[in-house]
């Protein structure tokens, strides 16, 4: 458990989303949600590490009040986090994940000099109905999604199964050391 924001954390995550097998009705999906907060670094270096602990900890509540007992919630790193919503009707897949997206920007919390602020974040997505034991496939599908949002522009939501993913080959180019 991810003491801060309550959290499954990344190992515990991973297992939990890999143990997860097919729906049962061919109409229910899981959804797969990458998440990451934008500009998450501006209110760490502009209000402080405690104001940044208390951001993630009051989104993360956000989160599990609108997620079910049976969904996977956790932490993978920063302020980076998966979401599994499980047995999903098909047709309330993208309003679940609009209503994730409009938590978190409509969550306020505050800084150590307690003004008011918030943070968007950007998602990515994809709904199946297959078990999600290639979790390490699916999640490089979600990251690959999610840095196309990040480069137009943030604060949006990508269905990384059916729009179409248009990245830099430069984005796959190896770093040299």
């Amino acid at each position: 458990m991810d003491q801060l924001t309550g959290a499954l954390n990344r190992a515990a995550a991973i297992k939990r989303i890999r143990a997860i097998d097919r729906t049962s009705a061919q109409i229910r999906k899981h959804v797969l949600i990458l998440l990451d907060l934008d500009d998450f670094k501006h209110i760490n270096d502009s209000y402080g590490h405690p104001t940044g602990d208390r951001a993630l900890a009051t989104i993360a509540k956000g989160i599990n009040e609108v997620i079910n007992e049976e969904d996977v919630f956790g932490r993978l790193g920063g302020e980076e986090f998966v979401i599994v919503l499980r047995n999903v009707d098909e047709l309330d897949v993208r309003d679940r994940v609009e209503n994730l997206h409009q938590t978190i920007a409509r969550s306020t919390f505050e800084a150590e000099n307690r003004e008011k602020l918030n943070v968007t974040a950007s998602f990515s997505y994809l709904a199946t109905s297959k078990p999600l034991h290639d979790f390490d496939e699916l999640y490089s599908i979600l990251d690959q999604a999610l840095y196309q949002v990040k480069q137009n522009g943030k604060n949006q939501i990508i269905d990384a199964y059916n729009e179409p993913i248009y990245l830099p080959s430069s984005a796959y180019v190896p770093v040299q050391p």
